[in-house]
């Protein structure tokens, strides 16, 4: 059954079926009150618990809700929740992000950001993909999930290392395939 405030509890949790006699109202009153302690403290516990491991995660995390124009386009978005890890990332405090339009603190945006994001959050189907942020000018690798109605999640890792790494081993792969022709057509000679 349902009592305090839409709060739903057993027979078991309410300890009824230990009692010598019918319950009366205060005494169920007051069982109530107790688990709806208990409950609370559990709540405080899971979020501190999910709090800490938000903070200390090297990941770059933020919750987004997406700003579309008349004509159902997404061309924009408030920051709504992020992590340590982003504000140091974008040098920027929660402060300076919290409540704002990405536009207004970078200035830009690429298209093909605002078309992934929509893309989840029309279709709730999670993605993982590699991109540049020329906010930053930064490579990186995301992973989007739809958290609720126009709310995108997202945990970023910067890749620019890597994608500079791998475009330096193309270089120098093309180069030595030129030397190599170079060195052949000396051969012949």
């Amino acid at each position: 059954e349902q009592f305090l405030e839409g709060e739903s509890y057993s027979i078991d949790q309410l300890n009824i079926n230990n009692m010598k006699s019918k319950p009366t109202y205060q005494e169920l009153e007051k069982q109530l009150v107790i688990l709806k302690k208990q409950h609370e403290e559990e709540l405080k516990q899971k979020d501190k618990q999910y709090r800490e491991f938000y903070s200390a995660i090297a990941e770059m995390f933020q919750i987004i809700e997406l700003i579309y124009d008349d004509n159902g386009k997404a061309i924009d978005w408030y920051y709504r929740d992020i992590n340590p890890a982003f504000e140091r990332f974008v040098d920027k405090t929660r402060t300076q992000l919290i409540g704002k339009r990405v536009k207004d603190v970078f200035g830009v945006i690429e298209d093909y950001w605002l078309e992934l994001f929509q893309k989840v959050n029309t279709t709730g189907i999670a993605t993982n993909f590699e991109n540049y942020g020329g906010e930053l000018n930064k490579y990186y690798n995301a992973f989007v999930w739809k958290v609720d109605e126009n709310l995108i999640a997202i945990i970023l890792n910067d890749v620019t290392d890597k994608k500079n790494t791998e475009k330096a081993l193309i270089e120098n792969e093309e180069k030595l395939k030129k030397q190599n022709k170079e060195y052949a057509s000396l051969n012949e000679e």
